[in-house]
């Protein structure tokens, strides 16, 4: 019953001496969020009834990145073969099964893949503050943290000197997507988002520092059209946040547009 009702709030439980700990499930985990209303009536569905009893709406099924032409066949087949307490449990063994994911998302189920998972992680935001340390320790963080494994191709750390690479880094509300690039544009390497994770590695003559391979979503504009500097102290440490276009109201990049050109002008005449 307490498995149950956890199950539907996106929970599990771990005992751990003589406490119940209450922490976060699969579905939670990979949604990196709260849980929205709709979500939380699909997932009571799923918790109180077996797969196959379920009404046809609460079976809904989408999916993202997934490479089967039969891909709803193949999760139905691979459910069926599971006994499991209720259809939460199943859907989670099946994927399992099939190297896939899911979660609610509205009233229908997203299955998805590895990579797409891992897509998903690097926009979740984050906040930054990193002081001294080393460009590996770094980067192997920042995957930890939002739970995405970071590998290095060989011979890369040497390439780049990341032993000897003491980084500070302060930002608030950023992405480890956005980091990534950042980075990667400084050192002049490259970084591809695979099954396992995001592999960082140096790349070929014709390829540009920064993401080897583009994303499976559609692709969001990133470009910085201002910067909000901010001193912290009085060493003469300062805080950059930067605003992205496509984070910019309408009203506000039609001025960006109309002023823009007039303080490059006055910038040219003060040299």
């Amino acid at each position: 019953g307490l498995r149950q009702v956890f199950d539907g709030l996106g929970l599990a439980f771990e005992v751990v001496d003589d406490e119940v700990r209450v922490v976060r499930g699969p579905v939670l985990e990979r949604l990196g969020r709260r849980l929205a209303i709709e979500e939380v009536r699909t997932l009571q569905q799923l918790a109180t009834h077996k797969w196959s009893d379920l009404d046809p709406k609460w079976r809904q099924l989408q999916f993202r990145g997934v490479k089967d032409a039969n891909a709803a066949a193949t999760l139905q087949n691979a459910i069926a073969g599971v006994i499991a307490a209720n259809a939460v449990r199943q859907l989670e063994a099946a994927t399992q099964s099939l190297n896939w994911l899911w979660t609610p998302q509205d009233t229908s189920i997203l299955v998805y893949s590895q990579a797409e998972d891992v897509w998903s992680r690097l926009q979740r935001p984050i906040s930054l503050n990193y002081h001294g340390l080393r460009l590996d320790d770094l980067l192997i963080d920042l995957g930890e943290r939002i739970g995405v494994t970071i590998l290095f191709e060989s011979g890369v750390l040497e390439r780049i000197q990341a032993d000897d690479r003491a980084v500070d880094l302060v930002h608030q509300n950023t992405t480890v997507l956005q980091t990534l690039e950042r980075i990667c544009g400084a050192t002049h390497t490259c970084f591809e988002v695979q099954d396992y994770g995001v592999l960082i590695a140096m790349p070929a003559d014709s390829e540009r520092p920064g993401l080897r391979t583009p994303p499976a979503p559609p692709a969001v504009e990133c470009r910085v059209v201002a910067i909000l500097r901010v001193p912290v102290g009085d060493d003469g440490t300062t805080v950059d946040f930067p605003f992205y276009e496509h984070n910019v109201p309408p009203e506000f990049r039609r001025l960006l547009e109309q002023k823009l050109p007039v303080v490059i002008d006055e910038l040219r005449k003060g040299s």
